[in-house]
């Protein structure tokens, strides 16, 4: 972290953290305090699709598909899938997939749920 303090008026910079006040190249008051901070930021990509049906209460297939940090702090690719095209079942497809040191992909998760329907038209 580095700070500094500058005077509002004419722009003098105190040589040290604590600035005398006023400054003592104008007599301005107060002076204007800055600090850098460093840090990492990650940006991750998300892509969510939904399809509706005409005369189908709800979503027909919500879908999903985003890149984030696993809980080992490895970028990971999750991929979820509910899928209610089938008057009978629902279906609830879950992927996980981590980047290997070498940047290729690993499966480390992959579920399919399939359970009755709820709330269909007959």
């Amino acid at each position: 972290m580095i700070s500094s303090s500058t005077c509002t008026v004419c722009g003098y910079i105190f040589p040290d953290d604590r600035p005398q006040v006023p400054c003592p190249n104008c007599g301005g008051m107060p002076p204007t305090y800055n600090e850098l901070l460093e840090g990492k930021l990650d940006f991750h990509t998300g892509l969510r699709v939904r399809q509706r049906r005409p005369g189908f209460p709800g979503w027909l297939v919500d879908m999903v598909n985003r890149v984030k940090r696993s809980w080992h702090g490895i970028l990971a690719r999750k991929t979820l899938i509910i899928d209610r095209s089938n008057p009978e079942k629902t279906v609830k497809t879950h992927r996980v997939e981590e980047r290997q040191p070498d940047n290729s992909w690993k499966t480390v998760h992959d579920h399919t749920d399939e359970c009755k329907a709820k709330r269909r038209p007959k």
